[in-house]
This record gives C-alpha cells, structure tokens and sequence, in this order.
C-alpha cells in the first residue's frame, strides 16, 4: 500500500489523512478512497474515524498543534533517576552521564574536549 500513496504527502500508511481545513479532508479522503479502489482494496468503515480534530495513532495524539507522546512516558522519562558529574579547566572539559542501577551509577555516556591546542 505505501507503493500506492508514494508521493501524496498527506497519508501515511496505516492511513492517516491529515488536512488543514474539512474541505481539504472531504479532497483528500475521495482521492484516497479513489486510489483503493482503483487497485482493488477497500476499508472496514467499522474500524474508521472521519474529520477528527484529535486521533490516537501508534499511541502518540496527533493533532493540529502535532504529535505528542503518551503523558506515562514522558513522566517515566522525567522521573528518571539520572546523575551528570562534570569537570573542567583552562585546557579542557568533561563530563559522564550516569544512572543508578540497584543504587549503584552506571555510565551511560562520556564527553571531553580540549579547549586549547596545548
């Protein structure tokens, strides 16, 4: 199916018609259901939702303000036990990204720099 909407930038498989105005939606929706039908597929109007300002899709709201991830992992990301120790001189930076693991800090990344050519 992608094959098929190669090009019309407003589906994206599974289809997701997304279209700034309702007569934009009316178009874009008969294209789409044009183009189904002339290669011998259709949809189950049961599993379907039309002109909706707000879809639930891959779990992520996607809107006209766009796409917004699901509220638990953004919070189990934010509440993230996570440590960064830094360092630095005339001559050079660092610092390691760590996180705790059974209450002992893991590394999880390092950076360093030179700040002069000495």
């Amino acid at each position: 199916m992608v094959q098929l909407f190669r090009g019309v930038d407003y589906v994206f498989c599974y289809i997701l018609i997304i279209s700034n105005s309702v007569e934009k939606h009316k178009q874009h929706v008969n294209n789409v259901l044009r183009i189904l039908k002339a290669n011998g597929l259709r949809i189950n109007h049961k599993k379907c939702n039309f002109q909706k300002t707000a879809v639930l899709f891959s779990s992520y709201t996607v809107n006209g303000n766009g796409v917004k991830p699901p509220e638990d992992r953004v919070k189990a990301i934010a509440e993230y036990d996570l440590s960064l120790t830094y360092d630095a001189s005339d001559t050079a930076i660092g610092a390691v990204l760590e996180h705790y693991n059974r209450g002992t800090l893991e590394p999880l990344g390092f950076f360093s720099k030179k700040l002069s050519e000495t």
